[in-house]
C-alpha cells in the first residue's frame, strides 16, 4: 500500500495507554468480520479486502482520540473501511485506465506498449513485466495469490513486485500532471 503521512503510525504517540489499548482490542475483535464482510462485497478480493481492513485499524490507532470520543465507534470503524475502500477502487480505477492508455495490441494479438503516447521511453518507467503484473491484477481481477502462481514465484514476491510496479506509476504520474 502506499505510504503517506495519514497511513504511517506516529512516532511520538505510538503507545496506547493499556485502556486504550484493551477499547481498541475489544472493538477489532468485535467488528473484524463484519467489517471485512462489507470490504469484501465492495472489493471483490480477499487480499483488497484484508488491506482495506489493515488500513482502517491503522486509521483507529493513530485517531484513538476521536474514536473514543465518537458516539458509535462502531459506525466510525464502518464509515472509515467505506472511505478507505473507496480510495482504493478509486486507485484501482486510476491505474486501469492508464493500463488502457499504455497498452494496444498488435495484429499478432501480442501486448505492446504505445510509447509515442505516454512516455516517449516507456521502458524505462515499467517493464513489460511491471505492466503485465498490473494488468493481472487490476484489470483481469487476479488475486495476488493467482499473479504469484501464474508467474511462478511466491505470494510476497509477487506482492512487493505489485508495490515496486504502482510506485513507478504513481510517481510517473506525479511527474506527468
Amino acid at each position: 500500500m502506499e505510504s503517506n503521512e495519514k497511513n504511517t503510525i506516529k512516532a511520538d504517540e505510538n503507545v496506547l495507554s493499556a485502556e486504550e489499548n484493551e477499547f481498541l482490542k475489544e472493538l477489532i475483535i468485535g467488528m473484524s468480520t463484519d467489517l471485512l464482510r462489507i470490504a469484501n462485497s465492495k472489493l471483490r478480493s480477499r487480499d483488497d479486502s484484508k488491506d482495506a481492513l489493515q488500513e482502517t485499524f491503522l486509521a483507529a490507532y493513530n485517531n484513538i482520540d476521536k474514536l473514543k470520543r465518537s458516539n458509535n465507534p462502531k459506525g466510525w470503524l464502518v464509515n472509515t473501511l467505506k472511505f478507505k475502500v473507496m480510495h482504493m477502487q478509486r486507485a484501482k480505477f486510476r491505474y486501469i485506465k492508464l493500463l488502457e492508455k499504455l497498452e494496444l495490441e498488435n495484429e499478432t494479438n501480442e501486448m505492446i506498449f504505445m510509447d509515442n503516447y505516454y512516455n516517449p521511453d516507456l521502458y524505462t518507467i515499467i517493464t513489460k513485466d511491471d505492466y503485465n503484473i498490473l494488468r493481472l491484477t487490476y484489470e483481469e481481477g487476479y488475486t495476488v495469490q493467482e499473479v504469484a502462481d501464474k508467474l511462478g514465484i511466491n505470494y510476497e514476491a509477487c506482492k512487493k513486485r505489485i508495490q515496486a510496479a504502482r510506485y513507478k506509476l504513481k510517481e510517473e504520474i506525479k511527474n506527468y500532471k
